[in-house]
């Protein structure tokens, strides 16, 4: 939820991109991505309830993150956690911690390809979306990873992953700018998400994971 917040922040400092308070907005926003019959009636059941008050449909959304992230999210991104911080994270290990998860996040960048070719995450982007999908996976991979190894879970990467994929959507409350360059996702996302590592990699320098988990050198 930081990393995305911070994202969504410095989104913010780019020109012609604004934070989405209201309701009308939102809809206005949906309204090429949803049938204009859903459209219409979104607006007519919700204008007239405490939804349409400005905020509350984002505060809402942050508390929707933050349940089903951990619980739901978590559960479906559990299948692909014992795949990649699971069985190749036992098979890659000895490449130590840093090859490894960027190898991981590599190849779990590029399982994701059919759908953002068709248009996921980054849509009308079919050839910079992959690519810029690839990068996100691999600087996510080493923050999951360490969350895995000291937690001593899957369990532990799978939450993180899902409650990442839940936060991730808040997205739809910035108006404005290109997909390739705000939220988390964007360029800004990936800004955030290289000084995070760039924050773990200075914390391993002090308290590095034990031998048994990972080879140094």
């Amino acid at each position: 939820m930081a990393l995305v917040t911070v994202a969504l922040a410095f989104s913010l400092f780019v020109p012609g991109v604004s934070l989405i308070s209201g309701l009308d907005d939102l809809i206005a926003k949906l309204a090429g991505m949803l049938p204009p019959g859903e459209v219409a009636r979104a607006q007519r059941e919700m204008g007239q309830t405490i939804l349409a008050k400005p905020g509350v449909l984002l505060l809402l959304s942050f508390g929707q993150v933050l349940i089903a992230g951990p619980s739901i999210n978590a559960m479906a991104a559990f299948g692909e956690e014992l795949g990649w911080r699971g069985l190749l994270w036992h098979e890659l290990k000895p490449l130590g911690f840093w090859r490894a998860s960027l190898v991981i996040g590599f190849f779990w960048g590029l399982w994701h390809l059919p759908v953002i070719v068709n248009g996921y995450n980054y849509p009308g982007h079919s050839v910079a979306g992959p690519i810029m999908m690839i990068l996100l996976c691999m600087l996510l991979s080493p923050l999951i990873g360490y969350i895995r190894l000291r937690a001593e879970s899957v369990f532990a990467a799978a939450v993180f992953h899902g409650t990442f994929n839940a936060a991730a959507t808040l997205v739809l409350f910035l108006a404005g700018g290109s997909v390739l360059v705000t939220g988390i996702t964007g360029a800004i996302g990936m800004t955030t998400l290289l000084l995070a590592n760039g924050g773990l990699w200075l914390h391993l320098r002090t308290k590095p994971l034990q031998a048994g988990v990972v080879r140094h050198g």
